[in-house]
């Protein structure tokens, strides 16, 4: 009896001490615990958001252009016979660009050159002619009838040769168009045709561009067609470049029956700018009421974008918020946050979830 009155005391001992190690674990745990709840932060500055007036914008999706665009097209018919430039290459204007075989056109200059000559000596002959019989005349040995056809004769060898002069013109500027030279200086942006093609009238050759000025052609929804005016100064986004500033120079009145859209040309005048690039034009048509807040408040964790809420406890929230368009320093809210709410805009790395902002 007494051997088991001492087990039984020893192992009571024994439950006791384990009891006791479990309150003191789990009161040193809470008391942890409660000193992560209540922390205090301090270095950081909170800011009440409210709506303000924003400009709002109307998105537009175009493309990049030269503002003059030559596209060269053959005026006759013939083997294209060399090619002096590639695609990329700079011209001036008047350059040689590439050559049409020509043996026709170039036999008819030389046929044309052979007339005029013929042409010139029988007028040359006639004058002399006229003035021989001119002095008969004067001295009454030759009739009226005899003078007037002599004249008539010098006449028509002047006017023979006035027309071969203006067929060998014409055969020199056919001829010219066998070689084809740049109208414009610019840039070789499109050649079309390789050595040995048969150019036909009208056939497209190449096309040149004047890198000088450059537009962005941008398709707008035809409901917004009196919001926009010519002047206006227009916000363009270019893949891989700056945003910059454009004008709206043009706005064209059809309007596309598929895509019911008008095009607005944005002038960008000159820079780094290649046809074809792809392009956003934003234009101002009024006002609209939005939060903004300093870029400072945003806090980025991986992927998440949010801001630090606090309430009116002082309590630290980590809320994820959308964001709109950039305004200077300033971002849009477009979802989030609500007006009157106090965020904290500086000493964010000083913030986490659950902390308390001391002296808020």
């Amino acid at each position: 009896m007494i051997k088991n009155s001492r087990f039984f005391l020893f192992y009571s001992i024994i439950f006791l001490l384990f009891l006791s190690s479990i309150f003191f674990i789990s009161g040193c745990s809470s008391s942890h615990n409660g000193k992560i709840e209540s922390k205090t932060i301090s270095g950081v500055k909170l800011q009440t958001v409210s709506e303000t007036d924003l400009p709002k914008y109307l998105e537009a999706t175009g493309t990049v252009k030269a503002k003059i665009i030559s596209v060269i097209t053959s005026k006759v018919m013939g083997t294209i016979t060399s090619i002096n430039v590639k695609d990329g290459d700079m011209v001036s204007q008047g350059q040689v660009l590439l050559t049409i075989y020509d043996q026709d056109a170039s036999e008819r200059v030389r046929q044309a050159e052979k007339n005029l000559d013929a042409a010139k000596l029988n007028m040359s002959l006639s004058n002399a002619t006229y003035m021989r019989y001119k002095a008969l005349y004067d001295e009454k040995a030759l009739s009226q009838q005899e003078m007037d056809q002599i004249t008539t004769e010098k006449e028509l060898a002047q006017t023979n040769y006035e027309r071969a002069k203006a067929a060998l013109e014409e055969a020199k500027i056919m001829r010219s168009f066998y070689t084809v030279t740049s109208p414009i200086s610019g840039i070789v942006s499109s050649k079309k045709v390789d050595v040995g093609t048969t150019a036909m009238p009208g056939m497209p050759l190449l096309d040149v561009e004047n890198t000088s000025s450059f537009e962005l052609d941008a398709n707008v929804d035809s409901k917004y067609s009196q919001n926009l005016k010519i002047g206006s100064i227009v916000k363009v986004r270019i893949d891989s470049l700056p945003e910059i500033e454009g004008k709206i120079s043009e706005i064209v009145p059809s309007v596309d029956p598929m895509s019911r859209s008008f095009v607005v040309k944005v002038d960008l005048g000159p820079g780094n700018f290649r046809s074809g690039m792809y392009g956003k034009a934003y234009f101002n048509i009024g006002t609209k009421r939005a939060i903004t807040i300093p870029e400072s408040a945003i806090v980025r964790k991986g992927g998440l974008i949010g801001v630090y809420v606090v309430d009116d406890k002082g309590l630290v929230n980590y809320r994820m918020v959308k964001l709109g368009e950039k305004y200077g320093e300033k971002v849009e809210v477009l979802s989030g946050l609500s007006n009157g709410e106090k965020i904290i805009v500086e000493g964010t790395e000083n913030a986490f979830d659950g902390a308390i902002v001391k002296g808020s």
